[in-house]
């Protein structure tokens, strides 16, 4: 399952008057709350896994994959031990974006002799080019991501939502402008599609959250708003994204859908959510900025089920922030931790659930 978007983001958080005005309709009494800063849990402990990159995905077997701003090279990391990954012939740089749990890696590498980054499917020390896209997700070997198609116009967005699978690569069934974010082990995808452009401004989005089961598309819904986005899929069908609850589309709030409750506000106390990623125990990732210090930065939080109030995870000592990126069946998240202006490169650590 993919953990998070190719990109990290800065870690601190918008201020609130610009997206947490009162909402447009009603928002159910269970997801917010008179309270302000969740306490931080003591069920999980932070560990520093010793040295500084981007970490982006955590598998079942606690493998964690990213990008190591040294070498400018994706790594593995497994039970203390570093593994540059390579690049394609003649390539100088390379990311890796996600892992599944029998440990094949996906992500981009430069190849020589062509301006595009390729994609590439990594196993047991071995980089095989799958082609001219950029994948987000794998498992089971299947990759899920999106490619630009040329043949449109250059005013449009031009994403295509694509999956490669048993050596071919073919274009998912979607409306036009998607992109797939994960994909989980019975080969469910989860995206977004009919997005509107790179950088239209959220309350002008019109993109809609899918979820792709064999040839059937279901429409995830929104908060309220005219927008939502999916980020992560679990084996369960569960997925996680974002959304508003105002008609204007201002604001981000969490969501999190199933076939048995559709489209739902994550408790967000008087703060701000977000999340990155969900597991098979409907244990949901994120961080949160609390009401007390909206341009402070945002704090790693976890949820211990779709109507649980989120909670703070602990920092590491000397350390202002932190961020989780991904979470996998065992409890285990995978993240940074960063200085106040949220500056890179960032240090990563995992939390592990005690005992």
């Amino acid at each position: 399952m993919r953990r998070t978007s190719l990109v990290l983001s800065a870690l601190v958080a918008l201020p609130l008057a610009a997206v947490s005005a009162p909402a447009a309709h009603a928002v159910p009494a269970s997801a917010v709350h008179a309270d302000e800063c969740p306490p931080t849990t003591d069920r999980w402990e932070v560990a520093d896994l010793g040295f500084q990159g981007y970490p982006r995905d955590i598998n079942n077997r606690g493998q964690i994959i990213g990008d190591d701003p040294e070498t400018d090279r994706g790594f593995l990391w497994e039970d203390g031990r570093l593994t540059d990954l390579g690049t394609l012939p003649g390539g100088w740089r390379s990311i890796a974006t996600g892992i599944d749990d029998e440990g094949r890696i996906t992500g981009t590498s430069a190849v020589a002799g062509d301006v595009k980054d390729h994609a590439y499917l990594w196993q047991n020390g071995q980089m095989r080019d799958i082609g001219t896209f950029l994948p987000d997700a794998v498992s089971r070997g299947v990759v899920v991501g999106g490619f630009i198609d040329t043949t449109q116009p250059v005013d449009t967005n031009r994403w295509r939502a694509v999956r490669w699978r048993d050596g071919k690569l073919t274009r998912l069934k979607l409306a036009p402008a998607s992109h797939a974010r994960d994909v989980n082990e019975t080969g469910q995808v989860a995206g977004s599609h009919g997005i509107t452009g790179d950088f239209t401004p959220y309350y002008k989005r019109t993109d809609r959250a899918y979820l792709l089961e064999g040839e059937k598309v279901h429409d995830l819904g929104t908060l309220g708003s005219n927008w939502s986005e999916s980020l992560a899929v679990n084996d369960r069908g569960q997925v996680v994204g974002h959304s508003s609850t105002r008609a204007d589309g201002f604001g981000t709030d969490g969501f999190f859908w199933s076939p048995q409750t559709g489209i739902k506000l994550l408790p967000r106390l008087q703060g701000e959510a977000r999340v990155t990623d969900i597991n098979d125990s409907e244990l949901i990732a994120g961080y949160f900025t609390c009401s007390t210090a909206p341009y402070g930065p945002a704090g790693p939080a976890v949820w211990t089920g779709h109507e649980a109030d989120p909670r703070l995870l602990p920092l590491l000592s000397g350390f202002s922030g932190a961020r989780v990126i991904a979470v996998n069946d065992r409890g285990e998240m995978v993240g940074t931790a960063h200085s106040l202006n949220g500056g890179g490169p960032f240090t990563v650590v995992m939390w592990r659930p005690k005992g």
